[in-house]
C-alpha cells in the first residue's frame, strides 16, 4: 500500500469526530433545556360557573348549597368566610375541598347539579360576613384552581341562642 493513500482516512476520521462532538453537544443542550423550560401551566376552563344557590348561617355553622351552572364537572371548591373588609378570608372547608360521594370517591359536581354542605368553623361569627367560593377542576392528574371564576357574596349570620325580637 502506498503512503499517499492514507491521507483520505485521516480526513474521514476528522469528520466523524466532528459529527460525534456535534451530536453530543446537541444532546447536552436538549437535556439542559428540557429540565429548565417550564411545563405548560394547568388552567381552568372558561365555562366553569359555580353559584351559591342557598345558605343558612348561624354561629360557627354555615350550611351552603352550591349549584354548577357551567358546562364542565367541578371537582372541588375552596370556600372562605370573613368580614367584607378583609382581603384574606379563612378557609372553612379544609378537610373536604373536593366533592365526593357517600363512598368517598371523587365524582365531582356535574353540570346543573347542586350539593348542600355543612361547615363548622370558629371564623363564622354573628353579623355581616362575605363568602368567597373558588371552584377547582382536575386537568389530568393536576388540580387547576379557577382564579377567574371566584364569586363573592355577602351573608348574614345569626346567633341561634338569641330569641328574635
Amino acid at each position: 500500500m502506498k503512503v499517499g493513500n492514507k491521507r483520505g482516512v485521516s480526513v474521514i476520521v476528522g469528520y466523524v469526530l466532528l459529527v460525534i462532538i456535534a451530536v453530543g453537544l446537541a444532546g447536552l443542550v436538549f437535556t439542559y433545556l428540557k429540565v429548565f423550560i417550564p411545563k405548560d401551566k394547568v388552567e381552568c376552563k372558561t365555562d366553569v360557573h359555580l353559584i351559591m344557590a342557598d345558605y343558612e348561617c348561624q354561629t360557627n355553622k354555615l350550611t351552603i348549597t352550591l349549584q354548577n351552572k357551567g358546562l364542565f364537572t367541578i371537582d372541588g371548591a375552596y370556600i372562605r368566610v370573613g368580614p367584607p373588609d378583609r382581603k384574606v378570608k379563612a378557609l372553612v372547608n379544609r378537610d373536604n375541598v373536593f366533592f365526593q360521594n357517600a363512598l368517598g370517591e371523587g365524582s365531582g359536581l356535574k353540570p346543573s347539579a347542586s350539593r348542600t354542605e355543612i361547615y363548622t368553623a370558629t371564623e363564622i361569627k354573628v353579623g355581616e360576613l362575605e363568602v368567597e367560593i373558588q371552584p377547582a377542576v382536575f386537568d389530568g392528574d393536576e388540580l387547576a384552581v379557577c382564579e377567574r371564576a371566584v364569586i363573592k357574596q355577602p351573608i348574614t349570620c345569626v346567633d341561634i341562642n338569641v330569641a328574635p325580637a
